[in-house]
């Protein structure tokens, strides 16, 4: 591959190379018109362990010569393999062979997405695969030593830290280690994983969310896929709208009411992505002195729906949230459910087999063009090619975490800039039921809003 001829490293992507190249024979012409890359000096694969099968064995059976699996160290150029010329041949065989041949490693697909469209390509009628058989042949070879090369490298991956071991941390650790690309390792301070996500039970086994509570927007969020492969047992979030004055008498505020509501300020916020510093408050204030809200008869009904549709969602005062913002969360589509088991399983399961720290506060990280090292408060030192700090932005405000030199200025701007609400959450066990078991939430708005 041409990163072999600069000196480069063999990797996965290098022996994905040859899969094109391979491919590549079967086609008159050729999808690429590809000149032979000069030999390099040395390889730097990982030497053979020595229970490794030689590698004519790999190819007894397809007829393929054994010998373009062998180094190139000393060959002057390498060996062509033979194959008939096929036709008529499937049209994305051809694509994948261009697409393999890329220059850039980068730029190829990975094995998993060529694996995934082999695999479509295979579920195609047979009389169609007959005609390529000996193209299937040779990509099976080459995956299997792609695989045994990729298994074989592990001295030479690099070695990546994750400090934080919430979901954003632990969806980037279990990515990777899926991959198979790198070794990782992952620093906690608390003594649980999860971060914001942290499920109790009561003696009596009832679960307690102490944060994160229910998934929005099941249809187009990126956590269905997991929650599915979890086989998470999930209940749908159903909300009419009541609403009762303190002396039980029942406000007009209908649910028909509370939509509208909902529906006219996220619709007016579209309007204003050009001017961020208008505020909520204040673009709520514009529409009620131009009668937009005629449908609610007083300021204490406009601020019910201001407090339970957006202060109590963002944990802060409508004048402290920019009104362009609040629509965001719109584009959520889908029902909201809730996990009668548990939100805890979804980073559980993230979890599963990583190498994680428990306990390991991170004080320092140390990073520059050769890697990064981090000091814990445990006085341990990590050392690693590369770093992900997936840290809560109040840990970055609080200056928990010295950056060794400091974030660009860019960065650090950002961090200090942010905004975060903060909510109080309190729960109440009682021994009996005395409420609607139908009712999934009760709110109280008192005088004034916000409390």
């Amino acid at each position: 591959s041409p990163e072999q001829a600069a000196g480069g490293e063999v990797t996965v992507a290098s022996d994905l190379y040859s899969l094109g190249l391979v491919l590549a024979e079967l086609f008159d012409p050729p999808p690429v018109n590809k000149a032979p890359p000069k030999a390099p000096k040395a390889l730097k694969a990982a030497p053979l362990p020595p229970d490794t099968p030689p590698p004519h064995s790999l190819s007894t059976e397809t007829g393929v010569d054994g010998s373009w699996l062998k180094s190139l160290e000393n060959q002057p150029a390498l060996p062509k393999p033979v194959a008939p010329k096929l036709t008529p041949l499937p049209k994305e065989l051809k694509a994948l062979a261009a697409e393999l041949l890329q220059d850039d490693p980068q730029l190829r697909p990975s094995a998993s997405q060529v694996a995934q469209r082999l695999q479509t390509w295979l579920d195609r009628p047979a009389r169609r695969r007959r005609q390529a058989l000996w193209a299937v042949l040779a990509v099976v070879v080459v995956l299997l030593v792609a695989t045994a090369l990729a298994s074989m490298r592990g001295p030479n991956k690099e070695q990546v830290i994750v400090v934080g071991a919430g979901l954003s941390g632990l969806a980037a650790a279990r990515e990777l280690e899926d991959h198979g690309c790198c070794e990782v390792t992952v620093l906690e301070a608390q003594e649980r994983v999860g971060g914001r996500i942290y499920t109790m039970k009561t003696p009596a086994g009832s679960i307690l969310e102490a944060s994160s509570q229910y998934h929005s927007g099941r249809r187009s969020s990126s956590l269905t896929p997991l929650i599915k492969k979890i086989g998470m047992k999930r209940e749908a979030f159903t909300a009419t709208q009541d609403s009762w004055d303190i002396d039980g008498t029942r406000t007009p505020v209908s649910q028909e009411d509370w939509d509208r509501f909902y529906s006219d300020t996220t619709g007016k916020a579209r309007t204003l992505e050009d001017q961020p510093e208008v505020s909520l408050e204040s673009m709520i204030e514009m529409m009620a002195a131009d009668g937009e809200f005629s449908y609610l008869d007083n300021d204490r009904e406009i601020g019910y729906c201001i407090s339970a549709l957006f202060e109590n969602d963002h944990a802060s005062d409508a004048g402290d949230n920019r009104a362009w913002g609040i629509w965001e969360g719109d584009e959520l589509v889908g029902r909201d459910e809730w996990f009668p088991e548990g939100m805890s399983a979804i980073t559980d399961h993230l979890a599963e087999g990583l190498d994680i720290r428990l306990n390991t506060p991170v004080t320092e990280v140390h990073y520059d063009e050769e890697g990064v090292t981090i000091k814990t408060a445990t006085g341990e030192e990590f050392i690693g090619d590369r770093a992900i700090i997936t840290v809560s932005l109040g840990v970055l405000q609080g200056g928990d975490i010295q950056f060794k030199p400091p974030l660009p200025k860019k960065n650090s701007d950002a961090i200090n800039r942010l905004g975060m609400g903060l909510m109080n959450k309190v729960w109440l066990v009682f021994p009996e039921v005395f409420w609607d078991e139908d009712v999934n939430f009760m709110g109280y708005l008192s005088d004034p809003p916000g409390q």
